[in-house]
């Protein structure tokens, strides 16, 4: 006859009692308080600190994941520290974290790591993308979305007359020359 196996569970006093398959592992209320804080690490899984830090990970390092081509396919990878959670978190409070900002790396290519990664805003993140167009003029790089914000010209005046061939400083000059 083959023995059975043993589980461990947390007896009401705090100390392991062992158990056979079949028995109820936490017999008590208590024992099953004891048993679930003894499961949590950092009591932060169902936080969105959390939740941006694990799909980190997965976009990174599971082939399996949506877009997974678009992040660790491309060779982007997570810096070793960041596998965990604790240190991750303290880097994040330590570099200005809150609940509206989003992580984004500086260098769309590089990897999750320190020194290429802040916290923004969801406009800012977008300009990063490697998907969205930038220009230069007058040694300021900018995307369309901020044509307006720093040479007032109306960004749809600026696409139209890009699309018409002219360069980016004709484009700019000429809007800025008419007044639009």
């Amino acid at each position: 006859m083959k023995p059975k196996k043993l589980h461990a569970r947390i007896a009401e006093s705090g100390g392991i009692a062992w158990k056979v398959p079949g028995d109820i592992l936490a017999s008590s209320l208590k024992e099953r308080q004891v048993y679930s804080k003894m499961n949590i690490k950092h009591g932060m899984c169902h936080t969105r600190l959390y939740r941006i830090w694990q799909n980190m990970k997965t976009r990174c390092n599971n082939p399996n994941a949506t877009r997974f081509n678009t992040w660790g396919g491309k060779g982007i990878k997570v810096c070793e520290e960041w596998n965990d959670f604790e240190i991750f978190k303290n880097w994040a409070i330590s570099n200005g974290y809150s609940d509206d900002l989003t992580l984004d790396r500086i260098d769309p290519n590089g990897n999750y790591e320190p020194d290429n990664c802040r916290w923004v805003t969801i406009e800012v993140q977008n300009i990063n993308k490697d998907c969205v167009p930038k220009y230069e003029y007058q040694g300021i790089t900018f995307c369309q979305s901020q044509v307006f914000e720093l040479f007032g010209v109306k960004r749809t005046t600026f696409q139209s007359r890009l699309k018409r061939g002219l360069t980016v400083e004709e484009a700019l000059k000429g809007c800025v020359a008419s007044g639009q």
